[in-house]
């Protein structure tokens, strides 16, 4: 005799995820003749356990005709419809409710994509344990790598709040799982950073005013003024500066800005000025070197360049379809920049390329008074605006 509280009931999460339809049941195992001759009494309290069960019409009944006992209705059958009954049956309305809340967080960050609601589901036991804080991270970081699924960075360069090393190493498999990925783009070993010497007095041989050179392996002297552009095509386009002007040129190659805090020579910098795409990656990338800066107790100022309400304005024709994550939460931008950020978004989620605001209005900018005095090669930068 099977009781309403030994149901062997079990949810199979995975199909509640994908709303497949469920009807769960279960024989409930009702007293022989014999059973009742040798314990009425638990037979009695078997029927009116079930008697009492709500609602009513899950049980079905049938009819006994026992020699001595004459006719008697017993209970053989329970059925259970959608899982949400099961669910609530086997006491895990709660479990559930969160699994399905965070499902739909899931899905929503790649609408359409059938595959990863599959793998979702099926990965349902991995992510519904996460805390608050990683599922958001989680969230924030299966965006970023979808979009970046190559980008050749170190862990701690990944310019996600929260992300560093260690929690992308315990978070690993199941960002594979759900991207359906063999590796998630990362570099392993070391990586090149390159620069160029705009003080020609800071090259390490003369005429070497551009270098690749493994990172962190670079001896530089505190007090520079750091450059740092997100693109190739404008760090071989900046002039050279003044002699004793202390300029460097970094290339930031999509997130090695993220990583330029481990380096003593930017902690001790001046001043660091960065120029990235106007869009969702690049003022991330802002807001991290900020953070990360700060984090190591480094006071040295971050200037962003052209990435001013008025810069991306001005250029706002040239901008494109941003596909980063524009909700993200930059505290490390100043209000300008903030600006700046929503009127692209407000603008219908657009960025600008660094390539596309033209070099001259750039260099015009104050900014890089601190490098050129507003002089290139001899001659005032005005502000004209290339259009092309």
């Amino acid at each position: 005799m099977r009781l309403p509280d030994q149901l062997p009931v079990k949810v199979n999460m995975e199909l509640l995820l994908l709303d497949e339809p469920s009807a769960l049941s279960l024989p409930l195992h009702p007293p022989t003749r014999a059973q009742v001759l040798a314990d009425e009494a638990g037979a009695r309290a078997f029927v009116r356990a079930w008697q009492a069960w709500q609602p009513a019409e899950e049980v079905e009944w049938a009819t006994r005709s026992w020699a001595g006992l004459g006719k008697q209705d017993v209970p053989v059958r329970v059925t259970l419809s959608g899982w949400d009954r099961v669910a609530e049956v086997s006491g895990r309305t709660g479990e559930v409710a969160l699994a399905r809340e965070r499902f739909a967080v899931l899905v929503g960050l790649f609408p359409g994509w059938a595959e990863f609601r599959e793998r979702a589901a099926r990965s349902w036991s991995s992510w519904s344990v996460l805390s608050g804080d990683d599922f958001s991270r989680l969230c924030l970081a299966l965006r970023w790598f979808h979009v970046k699924p190559s980008s050749g960075l170190r862990a701690r360069a990944v310019p996600i709040e929260g992300l560093d090393t260690k929690w992308i190493a315990a978070h690993r498999g199941l960002l594979q799982r759900l991207l359906g990925v063999a590796d998630l783009g990362l570099a392993e070993g070391d990586r090149l950073m390159r620069v160029r010497f705009l003080d020609g007095l800071l090259a390490p041989a003369p005429g070497l005013l551009d270098a690749a050179v493994p990172f962190g392996s670079l001896a530089l002297p505190d007090g520079l003024v750091v450059i740092v552009v997100e693109n190739k095509e404008t760090f071989l386009s900046l002039p050279q500066a003044p002699e004793s002007s202390g300029a460097v040129l970094v290339w930031g190659s999509g997130y090695t800005a993220g990583a330029l805090p481990e380096l003593p020579w930017v902690r001790a910098a001046r001043r660091v000025l960065y120029w990235g795409d106007a869009d969702a990656d690049g003022y991330a990338i802002l807001n991290a070197l900020r953070s990360r800066l700060a984090a190591d107790g480094a006071s040295v100022p971050v200037v962003s360049v052209a990435m001013d309400v008025e810069t991306v304005q001005r250029f706002l024709h040239l901008a494109v379809a941003d596909p980063g994550d524009t909700t993200r939460v930059l505290p490390h931008l100043t209000d300008g920049e903030e600006r700046a950020r929503r009127f692209l978004v407000a603008s219908g989620s657009k960025r600008l390329e660094q390539e596309r605001v033209s070099l001259e209005w750039a260099l015009a900018l104050p900014e890089f008074a601190v490098v050129w005095g507003g002089t290139v090669s001899g001659t005032t930068t005005g502000a004209g605006v290339d259009d092309d």
